[in-house]
């Protein structure tokens, strides 16, 4: 109960995303840091950033976000997908809570699901410059923030 509460009243309320991110490491007077809940989450600053998916386990491919981009009518349809690689659990104690797509600091995109009925999987239109730099941020209930980045 306290992991969800200091995940919810935290989560990315910063203006930089990686002060944001990090702000995830706030605490309630007299209560523990919510990341020691975590049976064996490898927790990283708040925000998991996976560099290299062959070089890891299975526990991080289902929390990694998937990013593909596709031309859509002259601008680029971009899809996000966790679980693209393992699938991630979808029940009522384990699963996505929310997606959000930046570009540099800055939000484009959130998605909220609810659980058990919605999967993390959406598709965004955007008009971006090549090179631009994508970045999707997901929240699992259980094991926290993951982000993956991918360049347009």
């Amino acid at each position: 109960q306290t992991r969800q509460i200091l995940r919810r009243t935290s989560a990315l309320k910063g203006t930089n995303f990686y002060d944001a991110a990090y702000s995830t490491a706030s605490f309630i007077p007299n209560e523990p840091d919510w990341r020691t809940f975590m049976s064996d989450a490898p927790v990283l600053g708040g925000v998991n950033l996976v560099a290299d998916l062959d070089a890891v386990t299975d526990f991080e491919r289902k929390h990694t976000p998937y990013i593909t981009s596709e031309p859509a009518d002259g601008r680029t349809r971009i899809s996000v997908k966790v679980g693209h690689y393992v699938s991630h659990p979808n029940a009522a104690d384990h699963h996505i809570e929310w997606v959000t797509l930046y570009v540099g600091d800055a939000p484009i995109a959130h998605f909220d699901f609810a659980a058990v009925v919605a999967y993390p999987e959406v598709s965004i239109v955007v008009d971006l410059e090549p090179g631009t730099i994508v970045r999707a941020v997901e929240s699992c209930n259980t094991h926290g923030l993951w982000a993956a980045e991918m360049a347009m």
